[in-house]
């Protein structure tokens, strides 16, 4: 193997490692925020409430925002309508990360960019669906995930507090 090569090859390993840290730090955080999400729903179910703990991390979220609550100012209620809405739009990205077939590609700066498919069963249809990102892009989504689990666990927070109360 010419000393090209095995350069060629060193730094795709590199990149490949890097996506891989990149795509588990990302599970990470929506793991965290399952556990989250499940914790209030059972403070919820603690303390009087009907509720059902679907199976998928989806169904759960959507409990979460159906939860009646009625010790919530409008204010309070406003907050975390609108951190579960941006939660659910990260929530986008997940079966990219925890499904997605990723191809690593190198661009002439020494960037990577992670190509990841997936193919979406809907009505018995096969859709391919692909979600590509840049290095810079992967960090912004992972940086825009931690703030947005962040502020969803502070309103999870809070709202288990007034569940409790």
């Amino acid at each position: 193997m010419s000393e090209q090569v095995r350069i060629a090859v060193d730094q795709f390993e590199l990149v490949r490692q890097d996506i891989d840290g990149w795509r588990g730090r990302c599970l990470d955080v929506f793991s965290r925020s399952e556990a989250a999400i499940i914790e209030t729903l059972l403070v919820a179910r603690d303390n009087g409430r009907a509720i059902k703990l679907g199976h998928l991390a989806g169904q759960r979220l959507t409990e979460l925002a159906e939860l009646e609550e009625s010790r919530a100012t409008p204010r309070q209620a406003a907050a975390l309508r609108k951190t579960l809405e941006r939660w659910r739009e990260l929530e986008t990205k997940r079966p990219f990360l925890a499904h997605g077939v990723v191809t690593e590609l190198i661009d002439r700066q020494g960037k990577w960019w992670a190509k990841l498919d997936i193919i979406v069963c809907e009505k018995a249809e096969p859709n391919p669906v692909r979600w590509t990102a840049s290095q810079n892009e992967a960090a912004d989504f992972e940086t825009e995930l931690r703030d947005g689990f962040a502020q969803l666990k502070g309103q999870l927070g809070h709202l288990q507090t007034r569940l409790a109360t």
